[in-house]
């Protein structure tokens, strides 16, 4: 079975599904009887620390479909088979932080023993607001590859790295002024680092065009830094310490290279205010684990699960 890569990156692709030229459904999504699950499980506090229960993480089966492009003027045919797992949190003591960006090992196989050549895969960070304990997504795609004809199940199968924490902090707060072109504030997040040490960012923060005192304003507020960290959100002042009253509009998030950012857009009501005193909530005392993930799925809409205990990485 071939390996898989595990990494972050934007993922924008467009397909269209067509008829595909043989008996396999185009598109499915098991019902929530029929998800697959492994369940991930570490021993062991975390150092300096005591934590009531042990960290538990689920991993389950939200669908698969097959992905058929025609060919266009400027593009290529195509052919994929995508499977999406949904990742859960079952201690209430525990959170996922972020997927991990290295040492994944999945591998897709079906019953006829045929497996693609190269299969990405990548965690989306999605906190579900009907169901708080859905940490992501893990996505798999495997281009130019489909099931065998004759195929009557897939199966993926291997481990893929997690990190969890168990306390939020929040930094200290600093000014950051809205109104300057450019401008930026740095700060120190104490012990936001994998290994225990402290994270150095930068905060920037600008209004959008338009707004008034009536309407409100809206306003970006961005963290930026150069090693991955598990940012949770904003905590907005007015210049004199009084919590401004905002709605929370959307966030956004991504990385180039070494470089990772983190977004949250606001509308705020009364006067636009020049300067704001911002503070980072995130998380601290992280631990990686390695998530066993084994899970086979009936291509007529069966799904078997196989257990397997995981480990601390």
């Amino acid at each position: 079975m071939a390996a898989v890569s595990f990494h972050l990156v934007p993922f924008c692709e467009r397909v269209m599904l067509k008829k595909y030229p043989y008996p396999l459904p185009m598109l499915h999504y098991c019902l929530p009887w029929l998800a697959a699950f492994c369940c991930a499980a570490v021993s062991g506090p975390a150092a300096g620390k005591e934590s009531p229960e042990e960290p538990a993480v689920t991993v389950s089966l939200d669908g698969w479909r097959t992905n058929l492009q025609e060919a266009g003027p400027f593009s290529k045919a195509s052919r994929s088979f995508s499977m999406d797992l949904k990742v859960r949190e079952t201690s209430s003591s525990w959170k996922v932080a972020y997927g991990g960006e290295s040492g994944s090992e999945l591998a897709l196989t079906d019953s006829e023993g045929s497996s693609p050549a190269k299969t990405n895969c990548r965690y989306s960070d999605s906190r579900s607001y009907q169901q708080s304990n859905i940490a992501g997504t893990i996505f798999l795609s495997t281009p130019s590859w489909l099931p065998s004809e004759k195929a009557r199940w897939v199966e993926v199968k291997g481990e893929v790295p997690l990190v969890i924490y168990s306390s939020p902090a929040v930094s200290e707060s600093v000014t950051l002024k809205m109104t300057v072109k450019d401008f930026s504030v740095p700060l120190v997040l104490k012990n936001a680092g994998l290994d225990g040490g402290d994270v150095k960012v930068k905060l920037k923060g600008h209004y959008d065009e338009g707004g008034d005192d009536t309407k409100g304003y809206m306003l970006r507020v961005e963290v930026h830094s150069s090693t991955p960290l598990g940012f949770l959100d904003f905590e907005l002042h007015s210049p004199d310490g009084a919590p401004l009253v905002t709605e929370n509009y959307g966030s956004s998030s991504g990385r180039s290279l070494k470089s990772y950012d983190w977004g949250r857009y606001f509308r705020m009501q009364g006067k636009k205010q020049e300067e704001l005193k911002v503070a980072v909530q995130y998380a601290e005392g992280l631990r990686k684990i390695m998530v066993p993930v084994r899970i086979r799925c009936g291509l007529s809409g069966a799904v078997e699960q196989q257990d397997t205990p995981n480990k601390e990485n």
